[in-house]
């Protein structure tokens, strides 16, 4: 499972080097990339082209899921709008938007240990039921509220949100996402209640920088007594996060 990527196409390359692509033919195996291809790194058409072209060889083994960046407002505001007109012609930009408003937003990953549920930023208080996803109108612009927005933008409030009153810690809690400017910040409460309504082990994502590439949320003791999940041998809430030294400025 790879996590944001933006535009760092050499990183990507030794990635999926790494878990064995020119192998991928032959082996029982699923790439899932968790969204965030493009903008801020310099090769985001490449990282694009290439992860198209992975999807159409290996159709079955490969899913693209969509990001917040993956939509015209934020990609003409960081940088992938000016690299397809530089690079090919704007007419290329509009064809990639047209393909990231066909991306579905989410994916079940089915594993011996139970569901695992993948999404590029999290859950929705309107969100009851993965079913609830199929009747979302995902080609179009992403909107700025709604479940569509929630599933792209959405933040857990520990370690990177903020804090809740530990008198509302034990109920499912929402707070307005300042730091993105819309969506939710939800609480541990919130995620085993929709973990628990949908019979899914963990829920995995991408959309947050991480120092070690990955995170673990609401695994410690004092989210224990919320969780009632049966299976409690893996993390409720995983962040992947797959662009190294990202923006050429963080070490991680």
């Amino acid at each position: 499972v790879f996590g944001d990527i933006h535009g760092q196409f050499y990183d990507l390359m030794q990635l999926v080097d790494a878990a064995g692509v020119a192998e991928l033919a032959d082996r029982d195996v699923q790439l899932v990339f968790l969204g965030d291809y493009v903008d801020r790194g310099a090769f985001s058409c490449e990282v694009m082209l290439y992860l198209l072209l992975l999807k159409i060889r290996f159709s079955d083994k490969v899913v693209l899921l969509r990001g917040n960046h993956e939509c015209e407002s934020i990609s003409s505001f960081y940088g992938f709008r000016s690299e397809c007109r530089v690079k090919y012609g704007i007419s290329v930009y509009y064809h990639f938007l047209s393909c990231f408003q066909a991306m579905p937003v989410a994916a079940i990953l089915s594993t011996s240990r139970g569901r695992i549920m993948c999404v590029h930023g999290g859950i929705s208080p309107e969100l009851k039921t993965i079913e609830d996803i199929q009747k979302i109108d995902r080609r179009r612009e992403v909107p700025t509220t709604g479940i569509l927005c929630d599933l792209l933008w959405s933040d857990p409030q520990t370690p990177h949100g903020v804090q809740v009153d530990a008198e509302v810690g034990t109920r499912a809690s929402w707070e307005p996402n300042q730091a993105r400017g819309c969506s939710y910040y939800f609480n541990a409460a919130a995620m085993f209640e929709f973990l628990a309504d949908n019979q899914l082990l963990s829920l995995l994502r991408a959309h947050e920088y991480e120092d070690e590439g990955y995170m673990f949320h609401f695994s410690s003791e004092e989210f224990q007594k919320l969780d009632k999940r049966r299976d409690k041998s893996m993390p409720p809430l995983i962040t992947v996060f797959s662009a190294p030294n990202y923006c050429d400025s963080y070490a991680n």
